[in-house]
């Protein structure tokens, strides 16, 4: 009785197997069997094949979009909305598959209202297909550059960029990164990538005060280290750049602690006013920065940095500053003046003057990598 209770149970075992190895086939093929499907048209067949697909593997987000072209294309309205946001909620990387579908495009168009009404995917904006590929191209940078919170007196948000062969056995040295006024730390981090650094784990957090009716206006965060839009009086503007300075730092004191990053002085680089906090920061605190890069910074009288840069000319450290000759956002001179405070508190500093406007062209690439590298 006893080999015959095995036997029968080893048969269910067999079967099960045999069942579970057929289903898995089956629906590893059905993704190639929708998309031969699709190819000739039959659309029908395909979206059957997709959504066994879909139910199967439901974090792929590419095959929400084919099933979601497939039911626009048989008037399957709500069912097509559906499945464009679950292909956002699998965290859609290949948003080229909804850029070049045209069919797709003016489904959306075509059914905004209807659209805006049934999924939040599709909010942010009069026109539906811009909401949504907002909405997927911010979903694809929130994966690119993931997000880190420092806590300060608020929480202090950053976004990283690690280098392109990361190893978190490795100890990095980092760059600490900023942005500029009405600007945010994705597109600092896309110029940034193209250092292509190697030993460097770029840190850039936001700035700590929103500009409230820019960003109503252009429908994206907009974002200040001044509070221009808080209506702060004259009197708490040296506050206000400190604070921000305090902000900025606890940024990287958060990495160092959860990253793994060197506890040696690290660089700090900006752009436009983060190139002021840049060198802010460098002289209110050079025991945390080996050097400051400014590129095309402003430079505003309540950062009272000319009265402690014998502190930075103390611990050695030394300043780039790379600046457009035909700059009309910050002029030139600004950053001549800063140059000549420099060499009159006798700090090592490079000056680089580039013929171009407020942003630097990409021939400066190298020369900033070279500083960053040899920092």
């Amino acid at each position: 009785m006893r080999l015959l209770a095995m036997g029968i149970l080893l048969c269910v075992l067999l079967i099960q197997s045999f069942s579970l190895h057929s289903q898995t086939s089956d629906l590893r093929s059905a993704f190639l069997m929708g998309k031969d499907a699709m190819s000739i048209g039959e659309y029908t067949k395909a979206i059957h094949h997709f959504t066994l697909w879909t139910q199967a593997m439901p974090k792929d987000a590419s095959a929400f979009v084919y099933l979601a072209s497939c039911q626009a294309r048989m008037g399957l309205d709500s069912a097509a909305i559906t499945s464009l946001e679950r292909a956002l909620q699998a965290e859609l990387n290949e948003v080229y598959l909804i850029e070049q579908d045209s069919i797709l495009k003016q489904f959306i168009q075509s059914n905004s209202e209807f659209a805006m009404n049934l999924s939040s995917a599709f909010w942010g904006s009069d026109n539906a297909w811009d909401a949504y590929l907002k909405n997927a191209h911010e979903q694809k940078d929130k994966k690119r550059f993931p997000i880190g919170f420092a806590e300060q007196k608020r929480l202090a948000r950053y976004r990283i960029l690690y280098p392109p062969s990361y190893d978190s056995t490795k100890i990095y040295r980092a760059v600490l990164l900023l942005h500029g006024n009405g600007l945010e730390p994705v597109f600092m981090l896309k110029w940034a990538e193209r250092f292509a650094l190697n030993d460097h784990i770029v840190i850039a957090p936001e700035a700590p005060y929103v500009k409230f009716k820019e960003s109503m206006q252009s429908g994206a965060m907009k974002l200040s280290g001044r509070g221009e839009d808080q209506s702060f009086p004259d009197s708490l503007s040296d506050d206000v750049i400190q604070h921000t300075a305090e902000w900025y730092h606890s940024v990287l004191n958060h990495a160092r602690m959860t990253l793994p990053i060197s506890q040696d002085p690290q660089i700090v680089m900006g752009f436009s006013q983060g190139g002021f906090f840049a060198s802010v920061l460098i002289s209110r605190y050079p025991e945390s920065f080996s050097t400051a890069i400014t590129v095309c910074g402003s430079m505003f009288p309540e950062g009272k940095i000319e009265p402690i840069l014998p502190k930075v000319k103390s611990l050695n450290r030394d300043i780039l500053l790379v600046h457009g000759l035909r700059d009309k956002t910050v002029p030139i001179s600004i950053a001549e003046d800063f140059a000549k405070q420099l060499s009159k508190a006798e700090i090592n500093h490079t000056f680089i003057p580039f013929d171009g406007g407020h942003w630097p062209p990409d021939d400066l690439i190298d020369d900033i990598k070279a500083w960053i590298e040899s920092h």
